[in-house]
């Protein structure tokens, strides 16, 4: 088989290096799911159901294993030695799911519907969705990153973000990008802009590559840390939300779906 047709005919849209492809594994249907936060708990899944205002224990063939209601609409979530900490999108409130138990989280900051949440040592970062903005907490210390705005270094209702080494990565939804800014606030890197993203939902940073969900578009398309397009996923999709990479596998929450679709390495 020629490299030309093995690249054509492979799960990559553009590109033919040399790395390793993900290749689909197979969807995991959760019944009556509509699957927006994905995280990895002792091997199973957590998911946040925000049409059913709850978050949901989910085993690999898809069985409901636990549920937690009382929620109001869960979004974007991230886990921290067993504890899932929630925004709730509704109630401008941050919430953790701890040993079995919900609690509020408080910061001294005040949200319109947040819309994610990550943690990294001492920097916490929260998408304040409807101020369009990123709020950080670093070492107790409250700033704000972003504006309501197309220009560069503004957001337009940020709704997911990472904190990867020193950066906050966002994904700035209906910019139709990922902003990266420095912990000071100041925008570093453009990504995404060229590839008629739709709308950026979702986004994980692993292993130096960053990996977004194009929810209108449905597709996941990775890049290096410069903003490069290495690959396109463009299959198993409806409606991507958020992304869980691990070294083997890659999941994506399809919220209109109601699945995870699963990749692994080749």
């Amino acid at each position: 088989m020629s490299t030309k047709y093995f690249c054509l005919a492979s799960l990559l849209v553009w590109g033919c290096g040399t790395e390793k492809e993900w290749l689909f594994e197979e969807n995991i249907i959760i019944p009556e799911v509509f699957p927006i936060g994905i995280v990895l708990v002792d091997n199973d899944f957590i998911v946040s159901d925000p049409d059913n205002n709850r978050l949901v224990r989910v085993d690999g063939s898809g069985n409901i294993l636990k549920e937690w209601g009382g929620f109001q609409r869960p979004m974007h979530i991230t886990e921290i030695n067993s504890t899932v900490y929630v925004p709730e999108f509704i109630s401008d409130s941050l919430k953790v799911l701890e040993e079995d138990m919900i609690k509020s989280f408080d910061i001294d900051a005040s949200f319109d519907a947040p819309a994610a949440i990550d943690i990294n040592e001492s920097t916490l970062a929260v998408a304040d969705f409807y101020n369009h903005r990123i709020l950080l907490s670093q070492n107790g210390q409250i700033s704000s990153i972003g504006v309501e705005c197309h220009e560069d270094g503004k957001l337009y209702y940020p709704t997911d973000v990472k904190i990867y080494r020193d950066k906050i990565f966002v994904a700035d939804a209906y910019n139709n990008r990922i902003q990266v800014f420095d912990k000071t606030g100041q925008s570093v890197k453009i990504i995404g802009w060229k590839e008629d993203i739709a709308v950026a939902t979702g986004i994980e940073v692993f292993d130096d590559q960053v990996f977004v969900t194009d929810f209108y578009g449905n597709r996941v398309l990775v890049y290096d840390l410069k903003g490069r397009l290495k690959k396109v996923y463009s299959d198993q999709f409806d409606g991507p939300t958020d992304i869980l990479v691990t070294k083997d596998h890659m999941y994506v929450a399809n919220y209109k779906g109601g699945y995870i679709a699963v990749y692994r390495k080749e």
